[in-house]
């Protein structure tokens, strides 16, 4: 599975570094996640092209929550085409 990020992801990305150093260890996460089951989002389109997945971050780890519309094409690609970052709900990551 191959993953491309377009240009308008790719900018949010680069701010988001900036605001929270844990920002890319996230978005590690998320890609990861995304090449290796593609069909983990929630569907946007009836025919599950386009889906959306949000990864939920924490204070404790510097991680924003971040939503990523991303793009199934064939068998073969994944386009992430949006990403929204967002101060993350949680203060702490894991269980208690």
């Amino acid at each position: 599975m191959h993953l491309v990020e377009d240009p308008e992801a790719q900018l949010a990305l680069d701010d988001a570094v900036e605001k929270w150093p844990g920002t890319p260890v996230a978005w590690e996460a998320i890609t990861w996640v995304l090449v290796h089951d593609p069909q983990v989002g929630v569907p946007v389109t009836e025919d599950g092209t386009i889906r959306s997945f949000t990864y939920v971050g924490a204070r404790s780890i510097q991680q924003p929550t971040i939503t990523v519309v991303y793009e199934i094409v064939g068998r073969h690609e994944v386009i992430i085409r949006r990403a929204r970052f967002a101060e993350p709900k949680h203060g702490q990551a894991g269980r208690a």
